[in-house]
């Protein structure tokens, strides 16, 4: 065959030797059929480059290239077994080449014919005394054809020839494991050899899985303090020894070995989660937790638990602005993460940011039709943007869903009395309150937001006032008691006595945005308009999101709540 058809070939053909009896006219028939099998192998078209190649062996039937070929071609497609054949026949054509040996070998050992396959290495070490490899790999393909003498005998050639390695004590002690798993001479083999190579990272790997799987945790964890000395950036034994540690109650030695772990190579974005939940205790004391996480987040770019932990972290941070850009990128990467999803729905609602509620709250409900959350977050994001009829539509179907769940329908029909009060019908908003109140009658979300519309609404002094009552006998929160009374004198006009209690409300309260709104509102009716927007304005920077108090900042004027 001519040299340059060999540099055609390199997917394996690289090795066939020229033919003389081959024609070399470029229009023979065998050249035509040879290149056109060379381009359908190249092109991925393994079963033209088969038909193509059998032709050029009907031209020339003891050619090893075309023979080699359609071997390379069949293994492609997962024909092992058939490809043995051709390989054969490009051996006989061609017996001094060494590579389609190597590749008949392999062949023969992904067919589980071991002992033709240990033959066959075991031929070429003769020609390649160098190729350590060879060595072992005819070693273990005698051990899985069940000759373990054989086996062993190849490697203690290896090892007269150059001396005991690690490498070379792991491979006969998998032998011995093949032959009996609970092989006395193998462990004592691995002892021997963890004297001679102390700190070999795999031996003391292999001794700790032995000690370990036996129950005798004091050795199993002697060896591992070993092993991280060793190789200190080794995930797993760092991890184990944290395990053990925190089993021990020793967690700050524990959390010292689960640190090292992430910091190593090999572990998954599930374990490293799992690592890291296992140290939540820390996140806020241990600095370098935050910096770890950050690395998590450039090594599994696209892994949403790492996301996910990643919105945990900063929530107990109290950053829920990162918070709710971190689970927004988990549910973006895999976005059957339902409980993510109604942890971002719960901050998207806390922090009146409707606009986001409304658009993740609708990809809930097309994610999981069946569930009644979606729709009661989007009825609500709703409710709040003023688009009543909408809100009004959306809870009523998400209603239908529910299933012995009386506190939640009780919530929905809260949603659908404000959603009435904003087209006007109090009627029937008043009738929701109290239906919902009968499903839901401890409920003081449900009370509050009653108490709000027949305060506001209805202007119902004596109904806000009873729903005040009731509320407060089981709820502590003095703040918002203030802010109740505070609403209460607001609407009877006394606005001195309103001010005043809404300033004793302590800053930290989780409504202080809704506050400082009222205190603008205070401000404006006292006649201190320029201190009414700055408290407008200071209860937006507060995180308080609606239509009404950016009407008011841009006016410069009360507006009436939707």
């Amino acid at each position: 065959m001519h040299k340059f058809i060999i540099g055609l070939m390199f997917l394996g053909l690289a090795s066939c030797s020229t033919k003389n009896s081959v024609s070399r006219q470029k229009e023979s028939n065998y050249f035509k059929y040879f290149h056109e099998g060379v381009r359908f192998q190249l092109t991925g078209d393994y079963q033209k480059a088969i038909e193509a190649f059998e032709k050029s062996l009907k031209e020339e039937p003891n050619d090893d290239a075309a023979a080699y070929g359609i071997a390379l071609s069949l293994e492609k497609q997962n024909q092992a077994g058939a490809a043995i054949e051709y390989m054969q026949r490009a051996c006989n054509a061609d017996p001094k080449n060494s590579y389609y040996k190597f590749h008949l070998a392999k062949l023969y050992q992904t067919t589980g014919d071991f002992q033709k396959a240990a033959q066959l290495q075991e031929s070429l070490i003769a020609f390649f005394p160098g190729n350590e490899q060879l060595y072992f790999d005819a070693a273990m393909n005698y051990a899985s054809a069940k000759n373990a003498k054989k086996a062993l005998k190849i490697l203690n050639t290896l090892g007269g020839k150059y001396g005991n390695s690690p490498d070379l004590v792991l491979y006969q002690y998998n032998i011995l494991l093949k032959v009996d798993p609970n092989s006395a001479k193998g462990i004592e083999l691995l002892e021997k050899a963890s004297r001679e190579f102390p700190n070999d990272p795999g031996i003391l790997s292999y001794l700790i899985d032995h000690y370990m799987a036996r129950g005798n945790y004091t050795k199993g964890t002697e060896l591992l303090e070993k092993l991280v000395l060793a190789d200190p950036s080794n995930a797993l034994a760092n991890l184990l020894l944290g395990d053990l540690s925190l089993d021990a109650g020793k967690k700050e030695r524990a959390f010292s070995y689960y640190k090292q772990a992430i910091k190593g190579e090999g572990l998954s974005a599930k374990t490293i989660t799992e690592t890291f939940i296992k140290m939540k205790e820390t996140w806020l004391t241990d600095k370098e937790i935050g910096t770890l996480m950050a690395n998590c987040e450039v090594d599994f770019p696209k892994d949403p638990l790492i996301y996910s932990l990643l919105g945990d972290f900063h929530y107990a941070k109290k950053d829920i602005a990162t918070t709710i850009n971190y689970y927004k990128k988990a549910v973006e990467l895999n976005p059957d993460l339902n409980a993510i999803w109604n942890e971002l729905l719960l901050l998207e609602f806390e922090t009146e940011d409707w606009e986001s509620l409304k658009n993740d709250a609708r990809k809930v409900i097309e994610l999981y039709p069946l569930s009644p959350i979606g729709f009661y977050m989007a009825g609500t994001a709703l409710n709040r943007s003023g688009e009543f009829t909408f809100a009004k539509s959306t809870l009523e179907e998400g209603l239908f869903l529910i299933v012995n769940d009386d506190q939640l329908k009780g919530e929905f029909k809260a949603q659908l009395a404000e959603a009435a009060f904003g087209t006007l019908d109090s009627k029937t908003g008043m009738n929701l309150f109290e239906e919902a109140l009968k499903l839901a009658p401890n409920n003081n979300y449900i009370l509050n937001r009653y108490f709000t519309s027949a305060l506001f609404k209805l202007k119902d002094l004596k109904k806000a006032r009873e729903l005040h009552e009731t509320i407060i006998k089981s709820e502590t929160n003095e703040n918002r008691k203030k802010f109740r009374l505070a609403q209460i004198s607001f609407i009877e006009k006394k606005y001195q006595e309103a001010l005043t209690l809404a300033q004793s409300i302590d800053m930290s309260s989780s409504n202080y945005r809704d506050v400082l709104e009222l205190q603008g509102d205070l401000f404006f009716f006292l006649n201190k308009k320029e201190e009414a927007v700055k408290q407008w304005k200071q209860a937006k920077s507060n995180g308080k999101k609606s239509i009404i108090l950016d009407q008011k900042i841009t006016t410069g004027n009360y507006h009436e709540p939707l």
